[in-house]
Order: C-alpha cells, then structure tokens, then sequence
C-alpha cells in the first residue's frame, strides 16, 4: 500500500510539472508568434512605400 502511494504521488507531481512546463512552453511561443507576427508587419509597412514607389504606383 505504501508503495503504491509513493507511484502516485511521483504520478501526480510528474503531471503537474509536465503541465506546468506545457502551459510556460505554449505561454512562451504564444508571445513569440505575436512578437514575429508584429516584426513582419513592421518589415511590410517599411517596404511597402519603397515597393509603390518603384512601381510608380501612387497610393
């Protein structure tokens, strides 16, 4: 009986640090795809102009 506390005791603290590490992991490459997501449309809206002008499109 003893042991088999001790199984799920380390089962549980086990599933509790995976869960935690997933939820930083997800939290973390959440972050990260809005930072690129907010760096290409930066790099978009500096090019752009450049681009228009080339083209001799006026906007």
């Amino acid at each position: 009986m003893k042991r088999a506390q001790v199984v799920v005791g380390v089962a549980v603290v086990a599933a509790v640090v995976v869960f935690d590490t997933a939820r930083w992991m997800l939290t973390a490459f959440a972050v990260l795809a809005v930072a690129l997501w907010a760096a290409h449309r930066q790099v978009r809206r500096e090019t752009s102009g450049d681009r228009d002008e080339r083209d001799g499109d006026l906007r």
